[in-house]
């Protein structure tokens, strides 16, 4: 069965639909409209917030209404009022409605007796609050223009309200028919649509066997009333309506339930080295913002749309975070954007207390104050420098890391969550896993490099750098049996790769050469015992190119053998031990008089 809660944002009209505990209530509201004695003008509002269910609510009233509708005991009239613009429009369908319900259950001449009315209250103003000159008709569409020459052409224009008023409660008292008019939407209109909404139910008031049932926000409706009427504010509705029911919440487990179930479905299963990080980002930012079964619907229909585009360069558990914000924080979604640098790299120029107000003002400015604790924590999980800023907690030697995974923390894919696209220069994560899990494919390796030397990025130099800065970040994910052959890949064409020419301009003074000693570092040092990676760089180093092994060769003799101002590393800290030191620097030196017999050099 299609669950009509989270494929769309259509609302449900049968009880088996129901998947948050709705249509108890409903029934119960039901009840209350077959049973009430003596319906005179009867109001019943349900209050919810946007996107609560109130319109699903009212199907189900309606289905649970429905045997009595049937046997003709009652019938429905439903108002749209949201379809109709301005006043006068709205004033108008208004007792057309009634009129095309009620004139079947009327006699003779009371089936004119509503138009009547209708034309009579628009020509005093007492619905509108002011006089409307309805034989004009300026401004109205088609529709509206019609009703407003079938008020025209009805009944006498020195028929009294008070008298038409009494003639109408006359005939719907002679019938047991209910009427119950459903006006939903309210508090989508604009505030002077709204109160004339009011003021007509308020006008027509009670009538027998008639019954009402608004729906709408009571917050927005109050505040819609005390703009125009301050002295009366929430007195004004208490006027009209007589029975007033908030919609039953959704339970927040159930919500949460299907939220994490529509993140499952949408994005799939991250796999368990992710779960922690996945609930820990849903229950601090995105559960709490399910308050609707709207915000669901929402938050689900914009995964859908925007995980597919990113969902290889980005970390799951940040994402969901970052797409919360962006439905139900746009203020802090827009300061985040905004301040890559400053929350990436926080500055230490100011006290803590200094920061910790600074950065409230950067990124919490537009949270209520009641929220701002819960958005602060939220912010520290998915940025963990912030952490130094509000709670005074460091990290250190975690940046690979919060690379690696492809964190919105980190610089390089920042961007990536807030453009929805990978950017121009950045390298996917297809690409590295081609990389790393074909890293003794010698053949493979040599293409991606030479085609990356070829490819000029917007920030100067090739993409060279970019591949050597990512197989670094992911350099654990390469085999430990790979890493043979992807060094004396990468040493045998270094000199191609490094030349100023191709070189990424240099971050601090760094170039590729430097680059290209942090990805050998970072596969050899801590996976290999200090004679294992001896032999893998001897080995690696028989191919490798002049000025690569040069240098290679320089670094690890300054290890060894440092000069006057510098300490000597402890043996496990080399890269090599002594003996490998010495046969490079021959190597080289080797190498060098070779070259400098010919044209090489």
């Amino acid at each position: 069965m299609r669950d009509y809660s989270i494929a769309s944002d259509q609302p449900i009209s049968k009880p088996e639909q129901d998947v948050y505990g709705h249509n108890s209530f409903a029934e119960a509201i039901a009840a209350s409209v077959r049973r009430i004695e003596a319906p005179d003008g009867t109001v019943i509002a349900l209050n919810g917030r946007w996107g609560a269910g109130k319109t699903s609510t009212i199907n189900l009233i309606c289905h649970s209404l429905s045997k009595a509708i049937e046997a003709d005991e009652i019938q429905v009239v439903r108002f749209h009022s949201w379809w109709f613009q301005g006043e006068e429009a709205l004033a108008s369908a208004f007792f057309g409605e009634l009129q095309v319900a009620m004139r079947p259950g009327l006699s003779g001449n009371a089936r004119r007796l509503i138009p009547k009315l209708g034309r009579s209250l628009l020509k005093a103003g007492s619905a509108l609050g002011s006089a409307v000159a309805l034989s004009s008709g300026a401004g109205l569409g088609a529709l509206t223009s019609g009703i407003v020459d079938w008020l025209n052409r009805t009944g006498s224009k020195d028929e009294s309200v008070g008298r038409l008023h009494a003639q109408i409660a006359q005939a719907l008292a002679e019938q047991s028919k209910r009427y119950l008019v459903i006006i939903d939407d309210i508090d989508r209109l604009a505030p002077d649509e709204a109160l004339t909404v009011f003021r007509l139910i308020k006008s027509v008031g009670r009538l027998p066997n008639v019954m009402y049932l608004l729906a709408y926000d009571r917050e927005i409706a109050e505040r819609v009333v005390a703009e125009r009427y301050p002295s009366e504010g929430p007195l004004f509705l208490e006027k009209i309506i007589q029975a007033s029911f908030d919609l039953p919440l959704p339970d927040d487990g159930e919500l949460r339930h299907r939220a994490l179930n529509e993140i499952s479905a949408v994005c799939g299963d991250p796999g368990e080295k992710e779960h922690t990080d996945i609930g820990n980002a849903f229950y601090e930012t995105v559960a709490p913002e399910m308050r609707t079964p709207r915000d669901l619907v929402r938050y689900a229909n914009a995964l859908r749309i925007t995980w597919p585009a990113v969902k290889d360069d980005v970390y799951l558990a940040d994402f969901i975070a970052i797409e919360a914000l962006r439905l139900f924080q746009p203020d802090v979604y827009t300061a985040v954007r905004r301040q890559k640098d400053a929350i990436c790299s926080p500055q230490d120029n100011l006290s803590q207390e200094e920061r910790r107000a600074h950065y409230d003002t950067l990124l919490l400015g537009g949270v209520k104050e009641n929220e701002r604790e819960r958005v602060r924590k939220g912010l520290m999980r998915l940025f963990p420098q912030l952490q130094a800023i509000w709670i005074n907690v460091h990290h250190q030697h975690t940046g690979p890391v919060w690379t690696r995974k492809r964190r919105v923390c980190s610089k390089q894919h920042f961007d990536t969550y807030f453009r929805l696209s990978l950017a121009v220069d950045a390298v996917s994560k297809a690409e590295v896993d081609q990389l790393t899990q074909n890293a003794s494919d010698r053949e493979a390796v040599r293409a991606a490099f030479e085609t990356a030397v070829q490819t000029s990025t917007r920030a100067g130099g090739t993409r060279a750098a970019l591949l050597f800065d990512e197989l670094t970040v992911y350099a654990p994910s390469v085999a430990k049996e790979d890493v043979g052959p992807l060094l004396s890949t990468l040493f045998e064409m270094a000199d191609a790769l490094i030349v100023p020419a191709v070189q990424m301009p240099p971050l601090g003074g760094f170039g590729s050469e430097l680059r290209l000693y942090w990805l050998t570092r970072e596969l050899v040092q801590e996976r290999f015992e200090l004679e294992d990676r001896s032999s893998l760089i001897a080995e690696a180093c028989r191919g490798a190119a002049l000025g690569w092994l040069c240098y290679l060769a320089q670094s690890v003799y300054d290890q060894h053998y440092p000069g006057e101002d510098q300490e000597r590393k402890e043996l496990n800290a080399c890269l090599v031990d002594e003996a490998t030191t010495i046969a490079l620097r021959d190597q080289s030196l080797a190498a060098i008089r070779e070259a400098s017999v010919g044209e090489t050099l």
